[in-house]
């Protein structure tokens, strides 16, 4: 068997494989967002497994076919041999970047003022989450930015823009604010 005939086998597998993690990444997706199956084993898989698993199979599955497109259209020589590989070395490096490395709090200037904000009832009603504005939340006298949890403002039947104290702590574990970004505190 020679080397043409093993990628082939492995960019088919890889592509079968792309095809599953897509399918699970929206399941998950909606798992974490619907809540129609364990919010908690949709996050670990949707943010800790299927990414990686998904960005792998998506290098190789793309980066043969890109191959034999180049070589078919005779473009296959030193320069693309180059820039192939380092393509792919960068788009990997920005998606673990993102992973690993990225922090909204850190990309903004402005975090550390808000995060000296002080928000009422009447203050937070305005972060509702719907027509562009974010979604905060206010857990135990602290204000939390949950846009990512709250789609158009609504999350498990709650709406962002208040206390949500109780309904958190019935829902989720305290270690789930680890995740979120501090925007200011909350006075009755």
């Amino acid at each position: 068997m020679n080397s043409n005939s093993i990628m082939i086998k492995i960019d088919r597998m890889s592509a079968w494989i792309l095809f599953a993690i897509i399918i699970a990444y929206a399941i998950t997706g909606y798992g974490m967002t619907k809540n129609f199956i364990s919010h908690e084993l949709s996050e670990e898989l949707h943010l800790a497994w299927l990414g990686g698993i998904g960005l792998l199979a998506f290098v190789i599955h793309t980066s043969w076919a890109i191959h034999l497109s180049l070589v078919r259209h005779n473009i296959w020589n030193k320069a693309t041999k180059i820039l192939l590989p380092l393509f792919y070395l960068l788009l990997i490096g920005f998606f673990v970047w993102l992973h690993f490395f990225f922090s909204p709090a850190n990309s903004s200037s402005s975090t550390t003022s808000k995060a000296n904000t002080v928000y009422t009832a009447e203050t937070l009603v305005k972060y509702n989450g719907k027509n562009g504005q974010p979604a905060y939340v206010a857990i135990d006298g602290i204000v939390y930015d949950a846009s990512k949890e709250f789609r158009n403002g609504e999350h498990h039947g709650h709406t962002a823009g208040q206390d949500l104290s109780d309904e958190f702590h019935k829902e989720h574990p305290d270690s789930y604010l680890d995740g979120l970004t501090v925007v200011g505190s909350y006075q009755e």
